[in-house]
């Protein structure tokens, strides 16, 4: 998976979505199309696979907030964690038995 646009490129002009690749470069399939009213970057698998966590802002770099979308691109994208603060590089960690 990857992005268009690094998150410091932000700056300048163009689209940044976010796209999942096979190893060998066959299966390219985009899942978010922003266009230029907002950006997409900074892609994270969730622990089991079935989900990218991902940075997304404004060509002017703010708000930067943290959208999650299907591994498959097929279900909406929707905000995981959004406030006053900056969220970037989102990481999920898989979380214990309670009785660890």
């Amino acid at each position: 998976m990857f992005g268009t646009h690094p998150l410091l490129q932000f700056q300048v002009s163009g689209t940044s979505e976010l796209f999942t690749v096979r190893p060998d470069g066959t299966g390219l399939e985009q899942l978010t199309a922003y266009g230029p009213e907002a950006r997409a970057t900074q892609p994270r698998w969730t622990p089991d696979g079935s989900a990218i966590l991902y940075t997304r802002t404004t060509q002017l770099g703010t708000p930067k907030t943290l959208w999650v979308v299907s591994a498959d691109g097929q279900t909406d994208q929707s905000v995981f964690a959004q406030s006053a603060g900056i969220y970037t590089h989102p990481v999920m960690q898989p979380v214990g038995d309670a009785s660890d």
